[in-house]
């Protein structure tokens, strides 16, 4: 049974490097619609910024003035000091944990006088980033497949991201996981031609180094099996850099952070699947290691999974099942930060979009399945399993790590070359039916 995202009409062309556009012409109403929910997004942020919403953007804008005033970016009463003095009623401040090569990308917000207008430039900048992460994903994924609600068009592939949850709640929270999934993005873009480049693109994955640590794993591993260093000098050049930025602006900023991580703070916020190991036991038993758990078992999975793929390793194909399993098992993490899932996600309905020229019912109702629960069950304040939801469905999907031609929805294999080849040649199959 076809699914209403499937093709009314298709365009053939004789020449396969040009896409193959499956979809209706747009009526004018499409645009007026569009119109309007432009300007209804707009105006959603700007009455959310007047409401001065202190959530984790609040962490950011105070050790950007901390910053820029001298002060300790790291020093939970200075931290707690001005937090206070926004209204942030909490009992315990909210401090950024983030390594202090984050310093200087969030400076830049320490010369804004304005909290409002930081939220909303903050949030411009988050909403940008996520719709060149979708462009790039679905060019490098399927460039030569347009689905009309998909990926026909630059808004559209540019939008597509927005369709999946965690995104929606990055936004709400203004979270800096949106520069993480860019330094992924731009890790894929840049690898096969450029990459010293890539290598500098990917320091950003490394703000919140314990979500993709099985991917930084990969990068070593690779460069040193390869012996090519130049994503890695690129890497490791861009995070020194920044960082000596960091201790230049902020003297003692490396000596802070390495005194918050080790401080009972870290202790408050248990998370991920860590959480769910810990919830059995009594809060007073001191259960902390177990935290740290899921990522050992997610490195002995990595071994393993490296010795079978390392001769035919290909970033495209391996990233989505490497950064789904380092999401799963990171030691810390919410489900904001699962948008970096959007990677294996689009790389599914590619696959799909690929192998079947739409994209099937049961696929659709699964995905919107998906987005559906994890609305549900982020209303509570607290419910663990969630964070679990999104990355088992999308590992189980990547079995195998193959687009094979049987069929199974995974995507590994899913390439340029491949996409736009197999795609002409089902398209020409097609009319010789069609003619005869």
């Amino acid at each position: 049974m076809e699914s209403g995202i499937g093709p009314r009409r298709s365009a053939i062309r004789n020449n396969q490097s040009n896409p193959v556009r499956i979809g209706l012409i747009e009526s004018p109403m499409t645009y007026v619609l569009r119109s309007f929910l432009a300007i209804a997004a707009l105006l959603l942020v700007a009455f959310g910024a007047l409401s001065r919403p202190l959530r984790d953007f609040v962490e950011y804008w105070t050790v950007s003035h901390l910053l820029v005033q001298g002060g300790h970016c790291y020093s939970l009463t200075e931290v707690f000091f001005v937090e206070k003095a926004l209204g942030f009623s909490e009992s315990v401040p909210l401090m950024v944990v983030n390594p202090p090569w984050i310093l200087p990308l969030i400076a830049p917000l320490g010369f804004l006088r304005s909290y409002p207008l930081a939220w909303m430039l903050w949030m411009g900048m988050s909403a940008s980033i996520l719709c060149i992460s979708s462009w790039i994903l679905l060019e490098i994924y399927a460039p030569n497949v347009r689905l009309r609600e998909v990926s026909d068009g630059l808004l559209t592939r540019s939008l597509f991201i927005f369709s999946f949850f965690p995104t929606l709640l990055l936004l709400r929270f203004g979270q800096i996981t949106v520069l993480v999934l860019l330094g992924l993005c731009g890790f894929l873009w840049f690898q096969p031609k450029r990459p010293l480049l890539a290598g500098c693109v990917l320091s950003l994955a490394a703000l919140k180094p314990h979500l993709v640590y099985l991917v930084l794993c990969a990068v070593f591993i690779e460069a040193i099996y390869r012996r090519s260093f130049k994503v890695l000098v690129g890497f490791l050049g861009t995070i020194l850099g920044l960082s000596a930025i960091a201790e230049v602006l902020n003297p003692g900023a490396l000596a802070g952070y390495y005194t918050l991580s080790h401080s009972p703070y870290v202790h408050l916020y248990p998370s991920a699947l860590g959480l769910i190991l810990r919830l059995p036991f009594p809060p007073q038993l001191d259960t902390f290691s177990l935290q740290f758990v899921p990522p050992a078992c997610g490195t002995i999975w990595f071994v393993f999974y490296w010795i079978r793929h390392r001769r035919q390793w290909q970033w495209t194909s391996q990233m989505p099942i490497v950064v789904t399993a380092s999401v799963l098992t990171a030691a810390y993490g919410w489900l904001f930060d699962q948008v970096l899932l959007a990677i294996p996600v689009v790389a599914i309905f590619a696959a799909l979009g690929v192998r079947l020229g739409r994209l099937p019912a049961k696929a659709v109702w699964i995905y919107t399945a998906l987005n559906f629960v994890l609305v549900v069950g982020s209303i509570p304040k607290s419910f663990p399993p969630l964070y679990l939801i999104a990355p088992i469905p999308i590992l189980i999907m990547l079995r195998g790590g193959g687009g094979d031609a049987s069929g199974k929805i995974v995507a590994h294999g899913v390439g340029r070359n491949m996409a736009a080849h197999f795609w002409s040649y089902r398209c020409l199959q097609r009319r010789m039916l069609d003619d005869r």
